[in-house]
């Protein structure tokens, strides 16, 4: 399976889902109940007027109730998993919310058809002046070790302009969750193994902070763990399995005694990869689409034109 494919499956989990938001949202509380949440089509159409459509598809994006001051509250959550680091990830993610606001619009338009509207106000906006739209969260969860040196906010983004032209523009944060960013102790925050994924992520290039975790209690971990984490760090840890739970403590272990070995393999791939990238960019320039090269180097749209774009670098 491939990366991309990989964590948003994982991501897809119900207890995965909901752990991240409570980490992100709500400091690790358990405020968000994965039997509460409620699975949405990813695949978002605005259809605006003439026939004319947009649409975006989103990684995960679910449905949740929860008590807020005695009252329920319900919102929209996405999370995009990101392997790479997307310079223009703040307007992706404004893009999927605004449309996720303008479909619950036409939703509400829907609902008034048949419905006696007050005023001429009401009837020429074809929605109700009491009607309320659910909040909308897009969550980034981006999964490589290094730093995020992307822009956090759509001012960030914006050419240079005065004060008086940036107070006239709504400002848009992304929300994000790094690896490299987490504090060790935050790291207690989470509830489920998306503790794992993450602190390996982190210490991934530092082997003296892996071999710590050896000590940690929480590293028996589910297979879907193990495998997002081994295709993430490309460590290749040999395990110990017992009744379907791994003891990642051995691989852990195992990485002083096979630092060496290891590098030799990631060498021959590293190599491997730059021959397959060089074949890529060479048939891009001569040509080739980017549906061809998808489907003859068996690898997402993503991955594709990242490689391209690395020709530049």
């Amino acid at each position: 399976m491939k990366k991309d494919d990989l964590c948003k499956n994982y991501l897809k989990k119900k207890e995965i889902f909901a752990d991240a938001f409570n980490f992100y949202l709500y400091d690790g509380k358990q405020v968000i109940k994965p039997d509460d949440l409620i699975e949405l089509d990813t695949n978002e159409v605005a259809k605006l007027k003439n026939n004319v459509s947009f649409q975006k598809n989103r990684d995960v994006f679910k449905q949740v109730t929860i008590m807020q001051n005695d009252e329920k509250c319900y919102m929209l959550l996405g999370i995009e998993s990101q392997s790479y680091i997307d310079y223009g990830m703040v307007v992706r993610c404004m893009l999927y919310d605004a449309i996720s606001y303008y479909n619950q619009i036409k939703e509400l338009e829907n609902k008034l058809k048949n419905v006696k509207i007050k005023t001429g106000n009401e009837f020429l906006s074809k929605m109700g002046k009491a009607a309320r739209l659910k909040p909308v969260v897009t969550l980034v969860i981006y999964f490589g070790d290094d730093e995020w040196d992307g822009v956090r906010t759509l001012h960030d983004i914006l050419e240079d302009s005065s004060n008086e032209i940036e107070e006239l523009i709504p400002n848009y944060k992304l929300h994000l969750i790094s690896p490299y960013e987490i504090e060790e102790k935050r790291f207690e925050k989470f509830s489920t193994e998306l503790y794992n994924v993450l602190k390996f992520i982190k210490y991934s290039k530092n082997e003296e902070k892996l071999y710590e975790l050896k000590n940690d209690d929480r590293w028996k971990v589910d297979r879907d763990t193990y495998d997002l984490i081994n295709v993430l760090t490309e460590l290749d840890l040999e395990f110990e399995e017992d009744g379907g739970t791994i003891n990642m403590c051995k691989g852990i272990e195992d990485l002083k005694l096979h630092a060496e070995e290891r590098g030799e393999k990631r060498g021959e791939e590293r190599g491997m990869e730059k021959a397959t990238k060089s074949n890529i960019i060479s048939l891009y320039n001569n040509g080739a689409s980017i549906d061809l090269l998808v489907k003859s180097f068996n690898m997402s749209e993503e991955e594709i034109r990242k490689i391209i774009a690395s020709k530049s670098n």
